[in-house]
C-alpha cells in the first residue's frame, strides 16, 4: 500500500532505505519502479541536488534525471560559486548549460568567501556551503549530495586523526534531518571508480577543480597519498573502511537507545522558567558509570537541539558537578551558546546570557511580542478577562526592568510586601535566572514579575480587561552542520 510523500521524517528515512538500494550498481532503471511502491509520486514531489560540477555530482544528476523521466517528480540542481577560485564563473556556466541540456530546473548563489577572509579553510567553505543549501530546503523537500564510498573512507580517516569517537568515525550519514526537509546520500556505496565508468558510458562533460591536487589540504592528502598507498597493501581497503564505519553507525544506534532509557530514568523537573527542556536527576545520573554518563549528556544536549558539548566541556562537568557535588555549579562556553548548571541536586540546560544593564527600562505598547534580544528572549501579550494585570492600569505607563536589588511586591493574601530575594529563594528559582527574569513595571511601581507573579494592587478583577505574559526563548544559533 503506498503513502503520501508527507511522512515524518523518520517515516521518510525508512522510504529512502529503499530508494538507496536501488544506487548500489548505478543504474536508474528501478529507482522509481521501488520508490513507488510506497510513496505516492505527485507534482509536490520534490527532490534537491547539490551540484558542483565535479564528476561526482555531475553523475547524480544524471542518474536522478534518467529515473524521474516518466514521474512527477521535480529535480532542481543547486549550485554555489564560492567566489574562490578565478575559474568559478565559468563553472557557473558549464554547470547551468549542463542542466539545460538536460531540462533540470538550475538555481545558484556566490558566497564570495575570498572578500570574507583571505585563506579559507575547507571547514569554512563547507559550513557557509550547508548553511546555503539548507535554506533551500523546504518542507517534504529531499536534498541529495554526491558522496560517496570513497569520500566515506577519506572521512573516517581524516576523524580518525582527530581522535574523534564512534560518532566521528561513523562518518557520513546516509540521511539526517535537513532544513524543514530530509538530506540523503545515495551514493555511499558506491565506489569512485564505478562513478567515472558511468560517466565515460554517458559521455558526460565535467568540472576538473585544479584545488583537488593541493596537498596541503587534509582530504586532498589522504584522497591522493593515504588511501592510495593502503590499497597497494589492502587492495579493498576503502571497501573495508566503509564497512567498519556502517558497523558503528550500529554502535551509535545501540548508543542512541542506551541513552533514551538512561534519560527516562533520570528525568526530573526543577524550578524556575527559563531552562531549555527537562532536568536531570543529580542523584540518578550518579548511579550511571562515566561512560553512560557522558553518553547521556551527549544525547541530552542533542535532544534539545543544542550544539554537543566537546570531550573536554564534558570531563570539567564530570570532575566539578560530578565528583565536588557542588550546590550550585556552572560549566559551558561562549561557542556553546548554553551553560549547564546544577542546581538544588537537579541538572539544567540553559541559555548562556549577558545579564542586562541596572538602569535598563524598555517602555511597551502590549500590542506586539517584546523581543529582549540581548536575553534570549521574547515577551508575548495575552489579552484576556479578569486574569492577571488589569489592562486599564498598565497600558499608559509600562515598562520592562531587571533586578537590582531591594525590589518588593505585594502579593494576594500576604498581609505585607515581600522582596523578590526572600520570594526567589521561597519559590527556588535558580540563581541564573534572578537578574534575567522581566519585571513589569507601572512608572515605578513593581505591578508584576511576568509570566508568574502579579502585585495584587494591579490585578485584574474578575470581569476586567486583563493581561498577561508569556515567554518564549529564542532558540540557541546551532552551528552549521555537514560532513565532507
Amino acid at each position: 500500500m503506498r503513502t503520501s510523500i508527507n511522512l515524518d521524517v523518520v517515516d521518510r528515512c525508512n522510504v529512502f532505505k529503499l530508494f538507496l538500494l536501488t544506487l548500489t550498481n548505478l543504474e536508474s532503471s528501478n529507482l522509481i519502479d521501488v520508490l513507488s511502491d510506497v510513496v505516492e509520486v505527485n507534482g509536490g514531489t520534490a527532490f534537491l541536488v547539490a551540484y558542483s560540477g565535479g564528476v561526482d555530482s555531475s553523475v547524480l544528476l544524471h542518474l536522478l534525471h534518467s529515473a524521474i523521466t516518466n514521474y512527477s517528480f521535480s529535480l532542481t540542481a543547486l549550485h554555489i560559486d564560492h567566489g574562490i577560485h578565478p575559474q568559478s564563473g565559468n563553472w557557473l556556466e558549464h554547470c547551468a548549460e549542463f542542466c539545460h541540456s538536460l531540462g533540470v530546473n538550475f538555481k545558484s548563489t556566490q558566497l564570495s568567501l575570498s572578500q570574507q577572509s583571505e585563506k579559507i579553510s575547507e571547514d569554512d567553505a563547507r559550513i557557509a556551503r550547508y548553511a546555503w543549501l539548507e535554506t533551500q530546503t523546504e518542507k517534504d523537500e529531499v536534498l541529495l549530495t554526491a558522496h560517496h564510498q570513497n569520500d566515506q573512507a577519506e572521512t573516517f580517516l581524516l576523524n580518525l586523526m582527530r581522535g574523534s569517537g564512534a560518532r566521528g568515525l561513523s562518518a557520513i550519514q546516509v540521511s539526517r534531518n535537513f532544513g524543514k526537509g530530509l538530506l540523503v546520500r545515495p551514493m555511499l556505496k558506491i565506489s569512485r571508480s564505478q562513478i567515472l565508468e558511468y560517466a565515460a558510458e554517458h559521455e558526460l562533460s565535467y568540472i576538473e577543480d585544479p584545488a583537488n591536487s593541493d596537498l596541503q589540504h587534509n582530504r586532498n592528502y589522504m584522497r591522493q597519498v593515504v588511501i592510495p598507498s593502503l590499497e597497494q597493501r589492502w587492495p579493498s581497503a576503502v571497501e573495508l573502511i566503509s564497512h567498519s564505519a556502517a558497523l558503528l553507525v550500529k554502535s551509535r544506534n545501540l548508543q542512541a537507545s542506551l541513552a533514551q532509557m538512561d534519560a527516562e530514568s533520570c528525568k526530573s523537573e526543577g524550578t524556575g522558567f527559563l531552562s531549555i527542556g527537562y532536568q536531570l536527576n543529580l542523584g540518578k545520573f550518579r548511579l550511571l558509570d562515566e561512560a553512560r554518563q557522558v553518553n547521556l549528556i551527549r544525547y541530552w544536549t542533542k535532544f534539545h537541539s543544542l550544539p554537543e558539548p566537546g570531550q573536554q566541556i564534558i570531563e570539567n562537568f564530570l570532575d566539578k558537578v560530578i565528583s565536588r557535588c557542588s550546590k550550585f555549579m556552572e560549566v559551558g562556553s561562549d561557542e556553546l551558546g548554553y551553560r549547564i548548571y546544577l542546581y538544588q541536586n537537579n541538572l539544567y540546560l540553559a541559555r548562556a546570557r549577558c545579564y542586562p544593564n541596572a538602569d535598563q527600562s524598555i517602555s511597551w505598547n502590549l500590542r506586539d511580542a517584546l523581543s529582549l534580544e540581548s536575553l534570549g528572549l521574547k515577551l508575548i501579550p495575552i489579552h484576556s478577562v479578569g486574569e492577571g494585570l488589569s489592562f486599564n492600569r498598565v497600558m499608559e505607563n509600562l515598562a520592562i526592568r531587571f533586578r537590582t536589588g531591594g525590589e518588593k511586591i505585594r502579593l494576594p493574601q500576604r498581609n505585607h510586601s515581600t522582596s523578590l530575594k526572600k520570594l526567589y529563594q521561597e519559590y527556588s528559582i535558580p540563581p541564573w535566572e534572578r537578574k534575567v527574569l522581566p519585571l513589569v513595571y507601572c512608572g515605578d511601581e513593581l505591578a508584576a514579575i511576568a509570566s508568574w507573579m502579579v502585585s495584587e494592587p494591579y490585578q485584574a478583577k474578575e470581569s476586567e480587561h486583563s493581561i498577561s505574559f508569556a515567554i518564549e526563548q529564542i532558540p540557541v544559533v546551532k552551528r552549521a552542520e555537514g560532513a565532507a
